[in-house]
């Protein structure tokens, strides 16, 4: 079990280049609580290597995933950020 403490350095390692592209005006709240359910998702499913791949976003990552509820529209707002 991981404790709230080594839970928030976890995510807050994960998301460095996040904040980054978050830390703006006008960014939708939706957007911030979509990149915190990613990172959570991170620490119910840990990288794991898969031959000499890692992989840390499975099939079961992805498809829990999708169940955030704006999904779509979080993931095309981060992608024009990403530009």
């Amino acid at each position: 079990m991981v404790g709230a403490a080594s839970l928030a350095a976890m995510i807050r390692a994960q998301s460095d280049s996040a904040d980054r592209r978050m830390d703006r005006p006008g960014i939708p709240q939706f957007v911030v609580e979509y990149v915190l359910f990613h990172e959570m998702l991170h620490v119910k499913h840990p990288t794991r290597r898969s031959g000499c791949t890692l992989v840390s976003h499975s099939p079961e990552f992805r498809a829990e995933e999708k169940r955030f509820d704006q999904f779509t529209l979080a993931r095309k707002v981060l992608d024009n950020l990403a530009r």
